[in-house]
């Protein structure tokens, strides 16, 4: 029996074919330059990884990346943790609280939905940006996690002191 065998056949010279492969190499050029950028600090997120885990927290790795927008500090690592308001924010910043990481900058938007309020936590020289629910920033608040010493714009620039009654007598005292 004999087997025929095809040759492969050659996509025609395209204008669009060579347009397109010009953007997705550059693109993953870009993320291959973004990861080298974050390396050095992904080890400290491997405590935090596993404690969302544990949690049943799935962060997308694939959209880890440098943050850039505010405080111009290169070390300071994005994380998300899905789409379409999946409620973990919350989480995500109670855990960076409980492993020893500190507010130092927060802001919140005007706008309605899953992206209008965040935060950057620091601990050591490790930065993570995360976006959380309004409530849990204006909770953080009151219990002093965030002051007016904190940088950025939130409740707290309003008060120049925790608003919490139990948070506002420790810092009294």
């Amino acid at each position: 029996m004999r087997t025929a065998t095809r040759t492969r056949s050659t996509p025609a010279t395209s204008t669009a074919l060579a347009q397109v492969l010009k953007h997705e190499h550059e693109r993953h050029a870009a993320r291959l330059a973004d990861i080298r950028r974050i390396s050095t600090k992904l080890p400290v997120l491997d405590e935090l990884l596993d404690a969302l885990a544990a949690q049943r927290v799935h962060v997308d790795l694939a959209e880890l990346r440098p943050y850039r927008r505010v405080l111009d500090l290169p070390e300071t690592v994005t994380l998300r943790t899905g789409l379409f308001g999946d409620g973990h924010g919350a989480t995500v910043a109670a855990t960076l609280l409980r492993l020893g990481f500190k507010v130092v900058w927060a802001k919140q938007g005007e706008a309605v939905g899953r992206y209008d309020s965040e935060a950057i936590f620091k601990r050591g020289h490790a930065h993570v940006h995360a976006y959380v629910p309004p409530e849990w920033l204006a909770e953080a608040c009151e219990q002093g996690h965030v002051t007016a010493a904190t940088e950025g714009h939130h409740p707290a620039n309003d008060v120049g002191r925790p608003m919490g009654t139990a948070a506002a007598m420790r810092t009294e005292a």
